[in-house]
């Protein structure tokens, strides 16, 4: 029993799922439903497209930030380029004032201050140059990513295009498809719309009285033509009673009848 209850509604939730299947392609096809759907697609396109340029936008203003920092680091650079080149100087001059001792340069507070200043500017510049070189990397690695992702925007845009182009075609063709299957229904006799049966109802009635007409007409024949044959049957029995009668009366006329003649011996016997 349980086995057959579990067919049961199994086959029921077969049947309705035929039933929403069938609904939904109905809906489908709908010209209506079809140009709905794709100005939703559409609309979410355009949604990610404003989306995406928000994301291009933020790479764009980090890779600005980048570009000015870089621009920043330069200038820092040559200032401190330059203050190398003018702690250098001192120490020279400080150098030469020691008589070129390098030894008691190396005890000499002032020498000691410029080859300071000039070591400090000589690692500060080291290391700006290092960052500088990483912001070119990033710099281009970003840039790389902005193109990309340009190529992507217009692709995107281009999409929206012919979505809107393919809207108005498969809203189209949808009405065209219809059309042509009403009428292939119609004709092949599957039209929902009972024309068909309408139609083969005044055939066959047509055809009924075609058919009544014929046998009427053979009716009408037959008889005409028993009543001519009735006729030419008493004809030819009137023509061959008259040609009886024709010929009986003829075979008299042709031999008279002779009075008799009284016989002479009787008359002499008289």
């Amino acid at each position: 029993m349980w086995n057959a209850l579990g067919r049961y509604f199994t086959a029921i939730g077969y049947l309705f799922t035929g039933r929403i299947d069938k609904a939904r392609q109905a809906l489908e096809t709908d010209p209506n439903v079809v140009r709905a759907t794709y100005d939703d697609v559409i609309r979410e396109k355009k949604g990610r497209i404003q989306e995406y340029m928000s994301a291009i936008a933020t790479l764009i203003r980090q890779q600005e930030k980048k570009l000015a920092e870089k621009e920043r680091l330069k200038e820092e650079l040559e200032i401190k380029k330059r203050v190398m080149t003018g702690a250098m100087g001192k120490a020279k001059k400080r150098l030469e004032a020691l008589g070129g001792d390098e030894e008691a340069a190396k005890g000499d507070a002032e020498f000691l201050k410029w080859q300071g200043a000039y070591t400090d500017a000589k690692t500060t510049v080291a290391e700006k140059q290092q960052r500088i070189g990483q912001l070119d990397q990033d710099i281009a690695q970003a840039q790389t990513r902005i193109d990309k992702h340009k190529l992507g925007l217009e692709q995107m845009q281009r999409d929206i295009g012919k979505l809107k182009s393919e809207a108005g075609d498969a809203v189209a063709r949808v009405i065209s498809a219809k059309e042509e299957k009403e009428m292939a229904d119609m004709l092949s006799g599957l039209s929902e719309d009972g024309s068909a049966e309408r139609l083969a109802s005044i055939r066959d009635a047509v055809g009924q009285v075609e058919a009544e007409a014929r046998v009427a007409s053979e009716l009408a024949g037959t008889d005409a033509n028993a009543t001519e044959a009735e006729l030419l049957a008493e004809a030819a029995e009137s023509e061959a009673v008259d040609s009886f009668f024709a010929e009986l009366t003829a075979g008299e006329k042709k031999t008279p009848a002779t009075p008799a003649t009284p016989d002479k011996d009787v008359a002499l016997d008289s």
